[in-house]
């Protein structure tokens, strides 16, 4: 059985006290279920600051990245091409706890191929007196970002689209025949109801993975993309000289169109918006009646004169009021909103 002791001397004998997770498999011997013993191990040293992940499979000893004043951390763009580095205070030795105070510069010229969300590892320069500091990135632990939503541009000798977020300062370069998605969104979530052995049942021409829904579908054929908005999954990361390449997956439509900005929102912040077929079926299933035990225990509006206040353009009618003049000659303004608790209960 693996210890914390047995893996910080494994580190520790090594040139640089640095190793990687590969090398520690084999050296230490964690085959079957001791290699994820091993990575969870890691995990929990890197947690309590005694190692530093220095890649994303390489670990250092605190004192050995000190050294260099090292610090691993997530890359803050600027749309004017500068950054700031938010440190993880597991990867700063006490000297450099001491001296720093809040996040670490970096000059356009030292972001290199990094870009916006990046978990990266920055080599600290120069510290003033107040604390603040100025680095470089010296490598890449993570990418935040597979995809990137953005607006389409035709260009003289390339494509390209501009991100939405303009903190991802690189235009994505789109080759010629990737343009077009392979296929036009799925109507029905990726674990199909086929896969299933049966059909889901689904109200026609809706698409149950947006919040459009007939909306989404209303254009299924596009001969210009000029200021379209798409989804764009990156296929070749940026290089000190050349932009990110990449291919379009989904076209969102354009950024005025009705419910768009739910749609780039969502695939801006990566949120989660494919669902499996049974939740969906039971979503769609959902009747709009109100059960009668549920109807008793409430006073019934239904017959007053009560309007939403909601847009046109709203996603959701969910606030409404009514006026009515009382005996006493007073007026009685009445707000309702939706109890939203009642819905996700098992009727």
């Amino acid at each position: 059985m693996l210890s914390d002791s047995d893996i910080l001397k494994k580190i520790e004998r090594q040139p640089k006290r640095t190793a990687g997770f590969k090398q520690m498999v084999r050296e230490l011997g964690a085959r079957g279920d001791a290699r994820g013993e091993l990575s969870d191990r890691l995990k929990q040293l890197v947690a309590r600051g005694e190692l530093v992940q220095v890649d994303s499979d390489r670990y250092a000893i605190p004192q050995a990245a000190a050294g260099k004043n090292l610090a691993v951390g997530r890359l803050s763009m600027h749309r004017d091409g500068f950054g700031f580095v938010i440190p993880e205070a597991s990867s700063l030795d006490e000297r450099l706890k001491a001296r720093l105070a809040g996040d670490i510069f970096i000059p356009p010229p030292a972001v290199g191929s990094a870009m916006h969300g990046d978990r990266v590892l920055v080599e600290i320069g120069n510290i003033r007196p107040d604390g603040r500091a100025e680095g470089r990135i010296v490598r890449l632990i993570g990418r935040a970002h597979m995809t990137v939503v953005g607006k389409f541009h035709y260009g003289r000798g390339r494509n390209y689209v501009t991100p939405i977020d303009q903190k991802i300062t690189q235009e994505i370069t789109i080759p010629a025949g990737m343009e077009i998605p392979s296929r036009p969104a799925a109507p029905q979530s990726p674990v199909t109801a086929e896969a299933a052995g049966e059909q889901a049942p689904r109200k026609p021409g809706k698409n149950p993975d947006r919040v459009l829904g007939q909306e989404a579908s209303r254009r299924a054929d596009w001969d210009d993309l000029e200021n379209v908005v798409v989804d764009v999954e990156i296929t070749a990361w940026p290089t000190v000289t050349e932009n990110p390449r990449g291919r379009v997956v989904e076209i969102l439509g354009y950024d005025d169109d009705f419910g768009a900005d739910v749609e780039i929102v969502i695939r801006k912040f990566h949120l989660p918006h494919r669902f499996p077929p049974a939740v969906l079926e039971e979503a769609q299933n959902a009747e709009a009646i109100i059960p009668s035990g549920e109807a008793r225990k409430r006073r019934d509006f239904r017959t007053f004169p009560i309007v939403t206040i909601d847009g046109e353009t709203a996603r959701d009618f969910d606030d409404a009021v009514t006026v009515r003049r009382l005996d006493n000659g007073n007026f009685e303004l009445q707000v309702h909103i939706p109890d939203r608790a009642v819905p996700m209960l098992p009727l």
